[in-house]
């Protein structure tokens, strides 16, 4: 799990919303702070989206 994010379970929904999206996927943190979080997903392909949520601890 990568911080603030289930990525077990993110993974497998872009693949599902994305379909050109693939296999294995990462997600790194590129923005920490008082606002929503920021990930940089890649996949397989080397494609790549940005991920943004809540900040920790608000829902």
């Amino acid at each position: 799990m990568t911080r603030g994010i289930d990525t077990a379970r993110l993974e497998p929904w872009l693949i599902d919303a994305i379909p050109t999206a693939s296999p294995p996927m990462t997600f790194d943190l590129v923005a920490a702070g008082g606002s929503n979080l920021t990930y940089l997903a890649v996949d397989g392909n080397g494609a790549t989206w940005v991920v943004r949520r809540p900040p920790e601890g608000r829902r």
